[in-house]
């Protein structure tokens, strides 16, 4: 990792809402103290070189919210050309995660151990990324909660920025009250548009996916083309 990230940093795992802890394993810990310093690149209050972070020019990915992993490193691996980038403060997530890209030999991902909403819209530049995602957010049900969902409009907004012309902002959600509010946010930015007919777009479907598939539950794709 750069110099330059490193020493403009906060406390990495600062949220601005209370964020689930959990209990790491033994192996999620030995990977965090392991794996973690190899792919972190540390949270800070200016935009990040990241050419300079991944040693090259590539499309820039960004995924909000990466849970255990398993997805970010599956497409991370079929999509070698580019650079991925994820968000995450849940521990557990987090081991597991950079243990599956030791375990893979992954070195177009870096991760971000702090809150998404706080850190994002200061770590990239104007139209830097060419794809967002965010895949089964918490769903917060109770409308006094709604201030702590991720997608609201200032994260929207930020997005539209970050975002190139032509990028592509990706959603989904198994909950239809995070589905609705999803859409009635993106709906307030024009230079968003719906492109459905792009379907999944080859997204690996994760465990907890399946879980709620055999629960039931109707997975949503949202897909936006940023005009």
């Amino acid at each position: 990792m750069s110099g330059e990230s490193r020493s403009r940093v906060c406390r990495p795992d600062e949220v601005g809402y209370p964020a689930r802890r959990g209990r790491a394993t033994v192996l999620q810990k030995r990977a965090l103290r392991e794996f973690l310093p190899r792919y972190e690149v540390l949270a800070g209050e200016f935009e990040v070189n990241w050419e300079l972070e991944f040693g090259r020019s590539g499309e820039l990915i960004a995924e909000f919210g990466c849970g255990h992993g398993e997805l970010t490193a599956e497409w991370a691996e079929a999509n070698p050309g580019g650079d991925h980038v994820a968000f995450e403060v849940y521990p557990p997530g987090l081991g597991s995660l950079v243990a599956e890209l030791a375990l893979r030999d992954l070195g177009n991902v870096r991760v971000v151990r702090a809150d998404a909403g706080r850190y994002a819209g200061r770590m990239f530049g104007c139209g830097v990324l060419s794809e967002a995602r965010m895949f089964f957010p918490d769903p917060w049900p109770k409308r006094r909660h709604w201030k702590r969902a991720l997608l609201n409009g200032d994260f929207a907004g930020m997005l539209s920025s970050r975002l190139r012309v032509g990028g592509i902002l990706h959603l989904a959600t198994d909950v239809e009250i995070c589905a609705r509010r999803m859409g009635e946010v993106m709906g307030a930015f024009p230079e968003f548009e719906l492109a459905s007919e792009l379907g999944r777009r080859g997204r690996p479907q994760t465990r907890f996916e399946r879980r709620a598939i055999r629960e039931g539950r109707e997975i949503r794709e949202m897909v936006y083309r940023r005009r």
